[in-house]
């Protein structure tokens, strides 16, 4: 617990406001988020330490909180713009959005993390087994020399 009689620093309440977006943005497919104090909140707090440009900010909102299909046609697609918006947030904070800091925003959640993904998102032949393709690219993706040749003329033959 934190000592009450210490304020928390400014970089940890950003942080914590961007996972407040984060959840948001999870919590906002299929269908959209109410309008609530913890998401005014957060979204104030940001834009009070950010760059100024309120666009990125009203844009999050918009699309998190709106009635489906008044954006966006699918569902799924409503996180992809929400997540959009939380990097140029992320960036007008001064903390620019990476795979290091979506791992840190699930983790501070108490989210799991994978290494790997879940044996469900992979394709039948990879959640199987690992492949070893012993460094080869080419090997690696199942493709030859001659196709690679054939695209970097524009497919014109190789």
């Amino acid at each position: 617990m934190s000592d009450p009689a210490k304020p928390p620093t400014r970089a940890r309440l950003i942080y914590t406001a961007l996972c407040v977006l984060d959840q948001t943005i999870d919590d906002c497919c299929p269908h959209p988020v109410k309008p609530n104090p913890g998401l005014r909140l957060a979204l104030a707090l940001l834009h009070f330490w950010g760059e100024g440009d309120r666009s990125p900010f009203d844009q999050f909102w918009r699309v998190v909180t709106a009635a489906p299909n008044a954006i966006t046609r699918t569902p799924d697609t409503r996180a992809t713009y929400a997540r959009t918006y939380l990097s140029a947030i992320c960036r007008q904070v001064g903390m620019p959005l990476s795979v290091d800091m979506l791992i840190g925003l699930r983790k501070a959640r108490g989210l799991p993390t994978y290494e790997r993904p879940p044996a469900a998102c992979l394709c039948p032949v990879m959640a199987e087994a690992p492949q070893d393709d012993g460094g080869d690219p080419i090997r690696a993706v199942e493709r030859s020399p001659d196709r690679d040749a054939a695209v970097g003329k524009g497919g014109q033959g190789a």
